[in-house]
């Protein structure tokens, strides 16, 4: 791993998502659907770069996790910027794979 630019947070007061976020994901989540695009500035699946990404914000990162398992959301892809070149990212949580297309 390269020298961490960004430090991780794990004040819980730090959040990415708000509670109306929060709330609206969970609803949206319990949907049907084959497919789940989740769409954020930041990526989601790769943590070795030291820039921003979920991973400065691991409460965060493991609550989203939590929710996509909770709700037994299948299909869940991320779709993630901010990075200047394009990278398809897997990271297997559990048995889930969570891709994560920069």
């Amino acid at each position: 791993m390269t020298d961490r630019r960004y430090r991780q947070n794990s004040d819980p007061s730090k959040t990415v998502l708000g509670i109306a976020q929060w709330a609206w994901m969970e609803v949206e989540l319990m949907k049907p659907a084959d497919v789940r695009v989740i769409a954020t500035s930041i990526q989601f699946a790769n943590d070795e770069h030291g820039w921003e990404c979920w991973d400065n914000f691991p409460t965060e990162r493991e609550r989203l996790l939590r929710l996509i398992s909770s709700t037994r959301a299948e299909g869940v892809v991320f779709v993630s910027g901010d990075r200047h070149f394009t990278e398809l990212s897997c990271e297997l949580e559990g048995a889930y794979p969570v891709y994560d297309f920069t």
